[in-house]
Formats: structure tokens, C-alpha cells, sequence
């Protein structure tokens, strides 16, 4: 059997309760955040419901008006990325459909979102 003398005794049991309680905080932790997702995850599939319900009452045009409100790519010179082929253009709006349209030169070009990645174009 080991002995220790009575200061290891005392830091055995500090180090042993800080563990402890280290382990109930990050328990705690852990909870309210699993808690705290799946309240987001709650309010984003309400939201999706909702949106969800309007277009089978009054068509994708008010979501469509919506995703044009918010969108931080409409009316900036943008760079589309797909797979066999780089555009640079204007974005300048979104389709009934959906996809984005880009003016190229004085062509507007539809890119489905899907086949594409878009970003910023860097040091214009």
C-alpha cells in the first residue's frame, strides 16, 4: 500500500473534486448546449414550415420576393465557379426558378445554384 503524506492527501482530493466538478460543468455545458440547438433547430424548422405553407397557399412568388430582399449577391460583381467553366459577371437577379442571373458582357446568363459555387470577386 502507498502512502502519502497528509498535503498529497489533501491535493489528491482538491485534484479529485476539481475533476469532479470540472466534469459536472462540462456535463452542464454540454446539456445547454444540446438544449440550446435543438431550440434553434426547433425555430428554424417552424420558420421552414411556415415558408413551407405559404408557397402551397400563394406560390413561390413572396418567398421569392424575400429571398431577393435578403440576398447579399444580387447587384455585386460575382465570380461563378462549376465544373467545367468560370463566369464573371453582375448578379442581378433570381429567376421564378430559382436560379441566378448574371449579366456577362451584356448577356444575362442563368446559373442554377446547385452546379455552382459563387464568391465575391477579390482585387477588382
Amino acid at each position: 500500500m502507498l502512502y502519502y503524506p497528509q498535503c498529497c492527501n489533501s491535493l489528491l482530493t482538491l485534484i479529485n473534486s476539481s475533476i469532479i466538478e470540472f466534469t459536472s460543468s462540462i456535463n452542464d455545458l454540454f446539456h445547454s448546449s444540446l438544449s440550446a440547438g435543438l431550440k434553434l433547430l426547433n425555430k428554424i424548422l417552424y420558420y421552414l414550415e411556415h415558408l413551407y405553407i405559404i408557397c402551397q397557399e400563394e406560390g413561390f412568388a413572396p418567398i421569392l420576393d424575400e429571398w431577393r430582399k435578403y440576398s447579399i449577391t444580387l447587384n455585386q460583381h460575382i465570380r461563378v465557379i462549376g465544373t467545367n467553366e468560370v463566369l464573371e459577371g453582375i448578379a442581378v437577379d433570381i429567376d421564378d426558378d430559382g436560379a441566378l442571373l448574371v449579366n456577362i458582357d451584356g448577356q444575362i446568363t442563368r446559373v442554377l445554384a446547385g452546379d455552382v459555387s459563387i464568391r465575391p470577386v477579390q482585387n477588382r
